[in-house]
């Protein structure tokens, strides 16, 4: 998991933590900035809970359909 820290920078573009760069593992830190990056795009959301120790959880929230009233044959869905 990460602190509070950590997770200020989690989905800025190139971010790692320094535990993943003193790990050696490979990584540009681009992957959750491209992933909020797209659900945006879509109208939704990324939501992560995570605490030291612990571990973290991701949640992509997607928008549900767009109801028929609203419906115009091109809306951006």
């Amino acid at each position: 998991g990460m602190d509070a820290k950590e997770m200020k920078g989690l989905f800025r573009k190139f971010y790692r933590t320094e535990r993943a760069v003193a790990s050696g593992v490979a990584g540009a830190g681009i992957g959750l900035s491209l992933v909020r990056e797209i659900l945006l795009h879509h109208r939704g959301s990324v939501e992560v809970a995570s605490a030291p120790g612990q571990g973290s959880c991701f949640t992509l929230v997607f928008p549900g359909p767009p109801d028929e009233s609203s419906k115009d044959g091109c809306n951006g869905y």
